[in-house]
């Protein structure tokens, strides 16, 4: 890798998780296909997110707003 490149910062499910709201973890895996969430699977049942990733999902799903 290119040294001036970037590198992603992936924080695990958990937190995304707890910022929104949910405590099942079954529960938030289903919301998260179905929604079509992008979320990365590094193993059978590890999975991580982009939080940059996250905030454009959430801000495409906003409904209403400030006028």
């Amino acid at each position: 890798m290119d040294k001036t490149q970037s590198t992603t910062q992936l924080v695990p499910s958990r937190v995304i998780m707890a910022q929104l709201g949910y405590s099942n973890r079954a529960a938030f895996l289903e919301f998260i296909k179905r929604e079509g969430m992008p979320f990365y699977r590094l193993g059978a049942r590890r999975i991580m997110f982009e939080p940059l990733e996250v905030e454009s999902w959430l801000a495409s799903h906003k409904v209403g707003g400030a006028a």
